[in-house]
């Protein structure tokens, strides 16, 4: 099998949107055939990415999907073979001097695993030999990870102008055995638009806006950045080994799932889909307003901001009456992430005010004030109840912790650790005959099998 692919890995800078990302919207303006994915969790990059793409994308966790296997059969269950398959990921965060530079590990881990090279996009400094210096502890400290590790090349965001960029190319090539493929003037570098703003029908436009607008500039810059080499990157490490199929139901009648459609549930991506999908499930994005359509075995409600949601639920004819229903007929409701607060009575919004719910389930929540990172908490979950109906006896699952949300309930189901000391974080979420109010965003990759496993309760 062929699998074209390259990890596009760059820093980040506060309040700017991330060069990989420019990058990445560059290639797919200059005609490269792209087909992209992202690594970690963050839903504003991933809402900017799927905007390049013009369609939902699939999320790597490394924190949460920590199996190999499992890792490698999300991405080529998503992959495709006629274009090239760009994993855009974080390289870390650049400090005032070389002892403040922090490198993520993701890079390098997510390049063993999928056994592609690099291209690093960094930033260049007025004066070059810090810069030099910077540049070589981040390719150390990725290069330390791994044995074999292949950084094939860089692009940089720059102050300079051509000549000055063109000395400071003489320098890399002196000191690094890869090759530059170019600069992406910092002029150009958009403000990042908030989660709010991409989670809205009237600002989504607004919020992509500006990172179309410097892609089209940057891709019509000629000679600015070499595109078909970082195609050619790509080609290049194509080879592929299967790492095998997801076993699908053994049933006579394939369960019908509902993924609801909403901008504001969008940045989780298209993860859930591909899994329904790979274990024989009837996959439908329903909105709101179709949600009476027609009947389903799940309705899943994707990790994002409830409060923003909510409207589309409350302008919905029936929907409240149709969600108490489906709880009546032990059909499983599924809201993932923070999008499980607006089933309850009431939630505070990140202004502080008070909000009603749909009043569905007895519980309140609060959505925290946002920022462009939500830096959340990698955790195991486990049950609080012996036979729960997520989890059952010792069962585990990974999840994210959200800083941008808390619950309250009564009766709580699930418990929270740190995945390497097992510490406990506390508890969360909530469950009712067969409703999941998750209170943390679960990698549904994490354990297939408990997945699985809901569709035959039903």
């Amino acid at each position: 099998m062929k699998l074209p692919r390259v990890i596009i890995a760059g820093e980040h800078k506060p309040g700017f949107v991330p060069p990989s990302i420019l990058l990445t919207a560059a290639m797919k303006r200059s005609g490269i055939p792209l087909h992209i994915f992202y690594c970690g969790y963050n839903p504003v990059d991933v809402c900017l990415l799927q905007s390049i793409e013009e369609d939902l994308i699939t999320v790597i966790n490394l924190k949460t999907c920590t199996n190999i296997k499992m890792v490698k059969t999300l991405f080529e269950t998503n992959a495709w073979q006629d274009c090239l398959n760009v994993i855009v990921c974080d390289l870390g965060v650049r400090g005032e001097t070389t002892k403040d530079c922090y490198t993520d590990s993701t890079a390098s881990e997510l390049a063993s695993m999928l056994d592609c090279s690099i291209v690093i996009c960094c930033y260049a400094e007025n004066n070059p030999r810090p810069a030099i210096k910077i540049i070589g502890d981040i390719c150390a400290a990725l290069e330390s990870k791994k044995n074999n590790l292949r950084i094939d090349g860089a692009v940089f965001v720059n102050p300079f102008d051509q000549h000055s960029f063109q000395l400071f190319e003489n320098n890399v090539g002196i000191n690094f055995r890869w090759s530059t493929f170019g600069y992406i003037p910092s002029e150009l570098e958009p403000p990042i638009p908030t989660l709010e703003a991409l989670s809205s029908a009237d600002s989504y436009t607004r919020g992509t806006f500006s990172i179309q607008a410097a892609a089209s500039r940057i891709s019509q810059l000629q000679g600015q950045i070499d595109y078909l080499a970082l195609e050619a990157i790509g080609k290049y490490n194509q080879d592929w080994t299967s790492a095998g199929s997801i076993s699908r139901f053994q049933k006579a009648i394939l369960p019908k799932v509902a993924i609801i459609d909403s901008l504001a549930l969008a940045g989780e991506g298209n993860n859930a889909e591909l899994l329904f999908n790979a274990l024989g499930c009837q996959v439908f994005y329903i909105t709101a307003e179709d949600i009476l359509s027609q009947n389903f075995d799940m309705y899943y409600f994707p990790d994002g901001l409830g409060y923003i949601a909510i409207d589309s639920f409350r302008s919905a004819k029936n929907f409240t009456a149709l969600m108490k229903n489906v709880v009546l007929n032990k059909k499983i409701i599924f809201a993932n992430g923070a999008s499980g607060l607006v089933f309850g009575e009431k939630f505070i919004n990140p202004d502080g005010s008070e909000a009603q719910g749909l009043g569905i389930l007895p519980l309140t929540g609060n959505y925290n004030s946002l920022s462009s990172v939500d830096n959340p908490t990698p955790v195991t979950c486990s049950s609080l109840k012996t036979h729960g109906l997520l989890l059952e006896g010792d069962e585990k699952i990974n999840a994210y912790m959200l800083p941008r949300i808390s619950m309250e309930s009564q009766s709580k189901s699930l418990r929270c650790s740190l995945p390497a000391t097992g510490n406990s974080l506390g508890s969360t979420g909530y469950e009712e005959i067969n409703t999941i109010i998750a209170g943390v965003w679960i990698d549904l990759w994490s354990n297939i099998d408990v997945i699985r496993r809901l569709f035959y309760a039903t």
